[in-house]
């Protein structure tokens, strides 16, 4: 029995050194060396036998099976070269007669030429041992990326008008991107240092906003702002995407930048009106509806925020001028009219609480009457214009008709629950 127990600890012992889950613990694989010659070799062959498909197949595997393989200059500048032929392969089929150019590949291959070349020339631009810095391949892949300059940027439009919007700012932010990149800049040529980044980062950024990559959408707004056909649109591009990024700071700065200079486009004004009234700041929306009035005094809709905003700081004389002149503009404006009606009904609901029983006399109550007969008026005209909405008239109307002493109208509007 001594023995059974013993045998069966020891079977429970060695069982939980494998694992505690019954499971034996894999070693970890060890990364094979990385043999630069023998990848190098095997590209070559399938090059000299315009077997580019299957020299970008080794060139995958040789980076995802060696990290090392990301600082092979030679595999990179084979690389380059691998999708500029890839690239020319399709370019030839646009022109065929059997049509079989793929545009999708053809764009992602220059992208590659581009993005190979310039991790390349990273590379390079590490000073060796003795401090120094030799391009042994700048010059040749500056002449392959600049072949294909128009069709990188022609490849952010080709997506875009698709849709793919990631794929349309992947590809416009990498025409950006190596505009000041030094192997494109160290040869001093002139085309690229004309280019006009304005439209192209306009593109970026809503390419980037559609794509819902809002960091993205911001990177180039300083220059898109620039645009003339389109930057009407990219403050409020910019502003929402702060928002979603939580910059209320530089969302603000871009929502006064577009009301200032684009005040026809109502979103900037709107947008900073419902801020500051969220955040109680009402004499700061206040000046931009003063600012909107008096920029387009024929906007009824102007007039009517500027008279609620004038509501919010108690200054109700100055929004009943507001909102007559709303009404002048919209002679049905049932809203204007219902806010009117309210400022008399307070003036009448303060005028009797004011008083003391001393001063109620016939005076004073003449003056309250003539206080909700104006209310009355209003709220009859606000029902008249609006008589769906109960909301704009009901209340009001149904106080005013008490204290006027119109009974008549009291029962027939009360039948109306």
């Amino acid at each position: 029995m001594l023995l059974i127990s013993l045998l069966f600890l020891t079977f429970i012992t060695v069982g939980a050194q494998d694992n505690k889950d019954g499971k034996k613990k894999d070693k970890p694989k060890k990364e094979k060396v990385y043999k630069s010659k023998e990848v190098m070799k095997e590209i070559n062959t399938n090059l000299k036998k315009f077997q580019y498909a299957k020299a970008e197949n080794i060139f995958y595997s040789a980076l995802k099976k060696n990290k090392e393989a990301y600082n092979d200059h030679k595999l990179y500048h084979a690389a380059v070269e691998i999708e500029r032929q890839l690239a020319l392969e399709q370019n030839k089929n646009m022109y065929l007669e059997n049509n079989k150019a793929d545009t999708v590949k053809y764009f992602r291959y220059i992208y590659n030429v581009y993005d190979y070349a310039l991790h390349l020339d990273s590379l390079e631009s590490v000073p060796d041992e003795k401090g120094r810095v030799k391009y042994k391949y700048r010059s040749a892949n500056v002449r392959k990326m600049l072949f294909f300059r128009k069709n990188l940027r022609s490849a952010g439009k080709f997506f875009y008008q698709k849709r793919q919007y990631a794929e349309a700012f992947k590809h416009i932010d990498m025409f950006i991107q190596s505009h000041e990149a030094p192997i494109l800049t160290s040869i001093n040529d002139t085309a690229v240092q004309n280019e006009d980044l304005v439209q192209v980062a306009a593109l970026a950024v809503l390419s980037a906003y559609a794509a819902e990559q809002y960091g993205d959408a911001v990177k180039y707004i300083d220059i898109a702002i620039k645009d003339s056909l389109t930057n009407k649109f990219i403050p409020e591009v910019g502003a929402k995407s702060y928002a979603h990024l939580g910059d209320t700071v530089k969302a603000l700065k871009l929502l006064y930048s577009g009301v200032r200079n684009h005040p026809e486009h109502d979103y900037y004004f709107l947008t900073l009106v419902k801020y500051h009234n969220d955040h109680n700041k009402y004499k700061a929306a206040l000046r931009l509806a003063e600012s909107m009035t008096k920029q387009f005094p024929k906007n009824r809709d102007y007039w009517y925020i500027k008279g609620k905003e004038e509501l919010f700081l108690e200054l109700d004389d100055s929004a009943m001028t507001s909102f007559s002149q709303a009404v002048v503009l919209k002679a049905d404006d049932a809203e204007s009219y219902s806010e009117m009606g309210k400022i008399y009904l307070r003036k009448a609901q303060q005028f009797y609480r004011s008083l003391s029983a001393a001063q109620f006399n016939a005076n004073s109550r003449k003056q309250l009457k003539a206080f909700y007969a104006d209310a009355c008026k209003y709220f009859e005209a606000a029902r008249k214009y609006n008589e769906t909405d109960r909301s704009l008239w009901y209340t009001g109307l149904r106080e005013c008709y008490f204290n006027l002493n119109k009974g008549k109208e009291l029962r027939a509007l009360e039948r109306l629950k």
